[in-house]
């Protein structure tokens, strides 16, 4: 007879320091989702990604890291909400699976949608708020001035453009996470319930469709699905908005402008709209003749055997050359349409690139003489006419006018000067006449508006000259009434990319006076500055 010992099973012992490195690395994946338990503000404010972004800063996430979906955003869930919507649409002679969906998801659809309407009608808002902004800035030291929206403190104006910009992008960013989470539950239906029709079909009826077509359902128009209602309320939004913007430069401006602005981007979103459709029509043949393709492709790798034992190679190539035929003349038709929107863009480069420039001379002015005899002038205007108005045909006369002089170099270091006369122009300096020797220093004056920095610019060959000399034998160091400044520190503002030296650092900063106003900064020269 044989014995039996009962043994005691070990208690639970204590944990060992190896344990802990085990706890440490518990899966995400054996944890409930946070959205599950997440508050109403950690939902709208997706607070409850945090956890998940703070691993993800400190190590690369694996698939280990990540939650398992929320209950009600299972498959099981969704399609048992959509089924029985479904089945009212198989009671009808036409189905819809639109509608079905729609239904399904309704109150979300519609509450989204909110949503975007809100968000984009506080994006309206805010050029009234800027408005309000400027109109204080420049009119809070008059008596009894108010502003568009009727509130003449600037705190309160800055407070409340704060907040808006805040609710905006806070709103207009939980309702696009709920379109996107909507989409990927639509998809996610359209995907259970084509497979599991698979499985109900009957043998007559999956003889009508291929392998192809199947998995075309569920992986192309289910991410299609998933677009659509990540992309499709700005279908409706989006005219609502225009209509706005129309309004409000129709107030601002007058309402013939805004009536003429809003007729013309109807005209050209109404060419758009056909170029759209005409565009999706090839698309849908070319995926019709891409199905066929697979299709005939299909068989012939399922049956290679029959293929080979009856020599069928040539004709059933020949065949899929057919329809390869027929696919690139669609592709070809597609991308000539997409072609036209690069052409677009290349006319509107075009016509940037072609736009006036400073005139580059093929004859330096800074070197159209070798001398360096000091009476020689270094800068010299005689009778000199300068238009900002003035086209690009006058830099193309001084072009040919240089160009005309190749024969004609002078053999002594004399000053090249170029006379010519064009058809008037609006004239912004007149008779200019300036005469700089070299070592010494000339300061222009006047008053405001008087010219004195489109006299610099002649002087740079930055504004048009009309008629007149204008002779220029020197290099510049330019500093204008417009900073350039990059988004770095002080310091490396001032070195511009020149080689660190500290003695000759601490000399520029001195000599620019700049000691003082630095050591008033916390950071000193290394604190970040830019344009904005």
């Amino acid at each position: 007879m044989t014995d039996f010992v009962a043994l005691k099973s070990p208690g639970k012992q204590p944990p060992s320091k190896d344990d802990d490195v085990v706890a440490d690395e518990v899966t995400w994946n054996n944890v409930p989702h946070p959205l599950e338990t997440a508050n109403l503000f950690s939902f709208v404010g997706v607070n409850w990604m945090g956890p998940l972004m703070s691993k993800g800063s400190k190590s690369t996430l694996v698939e280990e890291n990540i939650w398992p979906l929320p209950h009600f955003d299972t498959s099981a869930n969704q399609s048992k909400s959509f089924e029985s919507h479904w089945a009212e649409q198989l009671e009808l002679d036409s189905p819809n699976l639109a509608l079905a969906l729609f239904r399904t998801f309704k109150p979300r659809i519609i509450g989204s949608f909110l949503l975007y309407i809100l968000s984009g009608a506080i994006l309206m808002v805010q050029p009234i708020m800027i408005k309000s902004m400027l109109q204080y800035l420049t009119r809070y030291d008059q008596p009894n001035f108010t502003t568009s929206l009727g509130v003449t403190n600037g705190y309160a104006l800055a407070a409340l453009l704060t907040l808006l910009t805040f609710v905006s992008v806070t709103v207009g960013d939980f309702g696009q996470f709920l379109t996107n989470r909507l989409g990927c539950n639509a998809k996610i239906i359209l995907m259970d319930n084509v497979f599991r029709k698979i499985l109900r079909m009957s043998g007559h009826a999956k003889k009508t469709m291929t392998t192809g077509e199947i998995v075309t359902m569920a992986s192309v128009d289910a991410d299609r699905l998933f677009f659509g209602f990540m992309l499709g309320y700005w279908t409706l939004i989006s005219p609502l908005m225009l209509l706005a913007v129309f309004i409000l430069i129709g107030n601002e401006l007058d309402w013939v402008s805004g009536l003429v602005g809003g007729l013309f981007m109807l005209l050209f979103l109404y060419f758009g709209f056909v170029s759209g459709k005409h565009v999706g029509q090839i698309r849908r043949h070319v995926l019709g003749v891409q199905s066929e393709r697979v299709k005939l492709t299909n068989e012939v790798l399922q049956g290679i055997r029959v293929v080979k034992l009856y020599a069928w190679e040539e004709s059933l190539a020949a065949q899929l050359a057919e329809i390869r035929s027929r696919e690139l003349a669609l592709l070809k038709s597609y991308q000539t349409h997409r072609l036209s929107e690069a052409w677009a863009s290349c006319q509107r480069i075009t016509k940037f690139l072609v736009a006036d420039e400073i005139p580059l001379l093929e004859h330096s002015h800074a070197t159209s003489t070798g001398s360096n005899d000091e009476s020689v002038p270094v800068i010299e205007i005689s009778g000199g006419n300068f238009s900002w108005d003035a086209t690009s045909k006058e830099v193309g006369a001084v072009t040919a006018a240089f160009e005309e002089l190749d024969g004609q170099q002078p053999s002594e270091g004399a000053a090249a000067i170029v006379d010519m006369e064009t058809p008037p122009a609006a004239i912004t300096l007149s008779n200019i006449n300036l005469h700089i020797e070299p070592n010494t220093l000339t300061i222009v004056v006047g008053s405001v508006g008087s010219g004195k920095s489109s006299l610099i610019s002649a002087i740079l060959g930055e504004i048009h000259q009309v008629s007149g000399s204008h002779n220029v034998q020197a290099h510049f160091s330019y500093v204008n009434q417009e900073a350039w400044i990059q988004h770095a520190t002080l310091k490396q503002n001032i070195l511009f990319d020149s080689p660190y030296d500290d003695t000759l650092y601490h000399q520029v900063l001195a000599a620019c006076q700049l000691e003082t106003d630095l050591s008033m900064l916390p950071q000193g020269d290394a604190t970040e500055i830019g344009e904005r």
